[in-house]
């Protein structure tokens, strides 16, 4: 055995020891679930250019699987290879389980100083996936709970929104990605028109819903955090979310909470008062109703049939 096979030998535990072998590119293949997908060219680059000159320093680590080997560090290291016009590599040949394999690969890149907060939460939510608890994958990396958390909750936005992280259009911060994540995943109504306040009639057909997520990570691009975290704010009082946005699917998964319960209960008393309000002036009208021109009478229908719709969306949300 090589000194450097013996010293991998003393650094595994024993149910992970492995040995060393030279092993061809075209039958590792990498994981779907590896929480880096992305690579910086210059970087890639430069380490091909190292592979070129003095071959694969540092072995990779794979398990064998049905065809080939899954690769469980490495990842980047594999592509500078191929890049480099490489055939074979050395690699650590492991035994382990599906959970141990998919704990080898968050650990390894973790690592990196370089992972961004939602490619991080990406790996993290695999292992709740695979049924670990968030205290147990907080165990495992040596961190807390909330920062388990956070980062599933940042993993969770939309991936036109994680690109404009990746460019650097917006601020990293964990602080602000979290707010930034804790924003309604589904649209929600588009705020009054201060306008229609005044209008005797209630108009019940609404404008188009707002992708408020997409919405605030366009009008925050560019800003620093506190800058960001106003505009934030400022639009949660905006759409009525009063301070106190609406969790994601994913975290309340996580901490057992009964899905959409809290944007139920919103979607009920804002469809009350706005019913109410309708019935308040059909009833201060009633007189003149059978006056109504042809024209105020389709108006009208058209906000009854609102009326009914809105009726039915207060009966699915109880259901829910």
């Amino acid at each position: 055995m090589s000194a450097t096979a013996e010293a991998v030998q003393l650094n595994s535990s024993p149910a992970t020891i492995g040995t060393i072998q030279l092993l061809p590119l075209d039958k590792i293949q990498p994981r779907e679930d590896q929480p880096r997908q992305h690579y910086g060219e210059e970087e890639l680059q430069a380490l091909a250019d190292s592979i070129a000159a003095d071959g694969v320093r540092t072995p990779l680590r794979v398990r064998e699987a049905p065809g080939g080997y899954d690769l469980l560090a490495g990842h980047r290291r594999r592509l500078a290879a191929i890049r480099a016009g490489l055939t074979h590599v050395p690699c650590i040949v492991e035994q382990l389980d599906d959970l141990r394999a998919l704990e080898a690969v968050v650990a390894d890149n973790l690592n990196r100083v370089d992972l961004l907060p939602h490619e991080e939460g990406a790996g993290l939510r695999a292992l709740l996936h695979a049924g670990q608890s968030p205290e147990q994958v907080a165990a495992l990396i040596g961190r807390s709970r909330e920062y388990v958390l956070d980062r599933v909750l940042i993993s969770t936005l939309p991936e036109d929104v994680l690109a404009r992280v990746r460019r650097g259009d917006i601020n990293p911060s964990v602080r602000l990605l979290v707010e930034l994540a804790k924003l309604p995943e589904k649209p929600v109504p588009a705020p009054p028109d201060p306008d229609t306040h005044t209008s005797p009639q209630i108009a019940l057909c609404e404008a188009p819903p707002v992708d408020l997520r997409r919405e605030m990570a366009a009008a925050v691009s560019g800003c620093g955090y506190q800058a960001a975290s106003r505009i934030i704010g400022a639009a949660s009082v905006r759409h009525g979310l009063r301070g106190a946005p609406v969790q994601t699917t994913a975290l309340l998964e996580v901490e057992r909470i009964p899905r959409e319960a809290a944007q139920a209960r919103a979607e009920l008393d804002r469809r009350f008062e706005q019913l109410s309000k309708f019935r308040e002036w059909a009833v201060e009208n009633a007189d003149q109703l059978g006056y109504l021109s042809p024209e105020q009478r389709r108006s009208l229908a058209q906000q009854v049939a609102a009326g009914r719709a809105a009726l039915d969306q207060i009966a699915e949300a109880v259901r829910v």
